[in-house]
């Protein structure tokens, strides 16, 4: 289970330039691709997910951009939308308007703050990885839930990466054994992005 940008691919190492944690601008795309895992640890699925920034508006005075989440399909009925505010990037939908802070930006190690609902935790800020769109410098926020698999409850996690001046580049879910030790669900990494520069 999975939650739901300057050239193609940066190949740079270290800080991400850029002046915001998640740069907003019509015509952006983050292009991703996922892995699952069996039981048994093999790879059994594999897809790549899209997400785009479509258009902008301005409601009740606060500039908002619509995107098409990845994995999602495109509906005339409910429209999605972030913005950059004071505390970080924010998620919109309507209708009816709603909205929820989606990452919270500054922040500091161990800061947690809920989204709708669910607490989400700082846990790293500056963790180096490396996709196939390059090497990235990110802020590391994790959800953590219990699942049930039959009779058995199963602790899982779900960290999101974050690379200032780029957004997301990485999923990744992991699950937790009765010894606590860590196994590998899933991931969904970036492969390629494009942010239009800004005009003038």
């Amino acid at each position: 289970m999975f939650i739901s940008f300057f050239g193609c691919k940066d190949n740079s190492v270290g800080i991400n330039g850029g002046t915001q944690l998640f740069p907003l601008r019509i015509g952006s795309y983050w292009k991703y691709k996922m892995q699952t895992t069996d039981s048994s640890g093999t790879i059994s699925d594999t897809a790549t997910l899209t997400e785009t920034i479509i258009a902008d508006t301005v409601i009740n005075g606060q500039m908002l951009y619509q995107y098409i989440p990845a994995g999602a399909v495109f509906s005339q009925d409910i429209k999605f939308y972030l913005a950059n505010e004071i505390d970080g990037i924010h998620e919109y939908s309507l209708p009816p308007l709603s909205s929820y802070l989606m990452y919270k930006y500054p922040a500091n190690i161990n800061d947690e703050f809920l989204r709708s609902g669910d607490s989400i935790k700082v846990i790293n800020l500056h963790r180096a990885i490396v996709t196939g769109a390059g090497a990235f410098d990110c802020i590391v926020y994790q959800q953590s839930f219990n699942v049930y698999v039959g009779p058995s409850e199963q602790l899982v996690y779900l960290n999101t990466y974050v690379a200032y001046g780029v957004g997301r580049v990485r999923y990744e879910q992991i699950k937790c054994d009765k010894q606590m030790n860590p196994i590998f669900i899933g991931r969904i990494d970036l492969i390629e992005y494009k942010i239009p520069l800004l005009a003038g």
